[in-house]
């Protein structure tokens, strides 16, 4: 089949020469060609069948090459299977860690808030509030006690609630439930970086409270970071240059003296805070307590 139609196209390529040459000059008289190949038809059938084959060597030359890809894959998969099975067994084991983790700490936080209510929400604690109240005030006409749902306190007067607390006795209240809570805190903690603010805690109370309520402050702030009792009461104030004289000499000495230290992070020190006028604008200002208030700590 291939040979015949070769012949062929040698016959046609031969017709076109002579074309060519009669076309170039027409005098000119060239051989005829051979037309002894153009007798008969050529066999479809044959070449049909020629192109058949042909399609189904492209078919299996496809065929081999997808083998061989599908064969290339499952090698580099099958090298690493066992590798990503590990992989994917780490990813799940500590996603589970993760979940397991986390869930473990969600109940570790409710727990210690429900160890804290207990803490702050039993007898034992009422009983505590109770007796600070009979020491600030020499008496035991307040008392406090446990709700009845076991969630806060009720302050009582006798056996009935004390509806009508005194300015004073809901200050004195305050501090002392805030004073035994600030203790509690730091049972397991570093008190020594942290750092506590009380604003005017000695707010209409008498003279026995006023002193109680001072040392109570003393007490409990002992060991703190830092702590800053805010108060416009000159009793205070003088209850608290009594009791913090000693360790303020010794830091004035050492500011005297030149050490920086001291100077930037004083261990004791009493400041004033007062209002100013500067370029016609009303601002507040704080400044060292001035020596008169030293000396005379009355109004």
């Amino acid at each position: 089949m291939k040979e015949e139609v070769s012949a062929r196209i040698d016959v046609l390529d031969e017709l076109k020469r002579v074309l060519d040459e009669k076309a170039e000059d027409p005098t000119t008289t060239p051989i005829a060609p051979d037309w002894s190949l153009r007798v008969g038809d050529l066999s479809a059938s044959i070449l049909q069948k020629a192109i058949t084959e042909h399609n189904e060597q492209v078919a299996d030359r496809t065929t081999v090459i997808e083998a061989r890809y599908e064969t290339v894959l499952d090698h580099i998969i099958g090298s690493r299977a066992e590798s990503f099975r590990q992989h994917e067994t780490s990813a799940k084991t500590a996603q589970t860690q993760h979940k397991a983790a986390t869930d473990g700490a969600d109940l570790a936080e409710r727990t210690l808030i429900d160890l804290r209510q207990k803490q702050f929400s039993n007898s034992r604690m009422a009983e505590t509030l109770t007796a600070d109240f009979s020491r600030v005030y020499g008496k035991g006409h307040l008392s406090v006690a446990v709700t009845e749902d076991g969630k806060s306190y009720a302050c009582l007067r006798g056996a009935l609630p004390a509806t009508h607390l005194s300015d004073g006795e809901r200050t004195t209240l305050s501090l002392l439930y805030f004073l035994r809570k600030l203790e509690d805190e730091t049972i397991s903690g570093d008190k020594t970086s942290r750092i506590v603010v009380i604003d005017d805690p000695s707010s209409s109370l008498d003279r026995e409270a006023l002193f109680a309520t001072h040392q109570w402050l003393v007490d409990t702030l002992e060991g703190f970071g830092q702590f800053i009792v805010l108060t416009h009461d000159f009793g205070l104030l003088r209850l608290f240059l009594k009791s913090q004289g000693s360790a303020w000499n010794s830091s004035r000495k050492k500011i005297r003296k030149g050490e920086a230290d001291e100077k930037r992070f004083p261990e004791v020190a009493f400041l004033e805070m007062y209002a100013a006028t500067e370029d016609d604008v009303r601002k507040t200002q704080v400044a060292t307590l001035a020596p008169m208030l030293v000396k005379h700590t009355t109004e």
